[in-house]
């Protein structure tokens, strides 16, 4: 590349110019896209846990029919045994989506799940509140 240059000093700085420059704005378009991916991911993730809370009032309120009214998908709500007592239209009648928990000593987590079930392939954002609510039915 310097042979087809010859000894121009003017050609190897627009050359080195050129690279910079190409450098310089692969550097920054990256930077960008990775601020715009990080944002968006933590948009997501406050409306998850957002709807979480929505659905454990919900459930302090014993109005678990009305999880059908939302205007979400892909939620559920789980028993103690484990067992889901309600979701939304899009996972009625299917399989728990996931075991994950709150670490001991919290009530709250979230996490990213891939290839859950009945839903979309891809990765999810799933957010797990424990909510701990005394009945005396669970007395029985």
């Amino acid at each position: 590349m310097i042979a087809l240059l010859g000894r121009s000093l003017r050609a190897r700085l627009a050359l080195f110019a050129s690279v910079a420059m190409a450098l310089l704005c692969l550097t920054t378009s990256s930077a960008l896209l990775w601020m715009v991916y990080n944002t968006t991911v933590d948009i997501h993730t406050q409306d998850a846990v957002a709807t979480t809370l929505t659905v454990a009032h919900l459930v302090k309120e014993a109005e678990l029919p009305l999880l059908g009214n939302l205007d979400v998908r892909g939620v559920q709500v789980v028993d103690p045994r484990g067992r889901v007592v309600s979701a939304t239209s899009d996972l009625t009648g299917g399989p728990r989506l996931t075991t994950t928990l709150p670490p001991p000593g919290t009530t709250n987590r979230v996490v990213h799940a891939c290839d859950l079930p009945h839903l979309s392939g891809g990765c999810h954002i799933v957010a797990v509140y424990l909510s701990l609510i005394h009945t005396d039915a669970a007395d029985d």
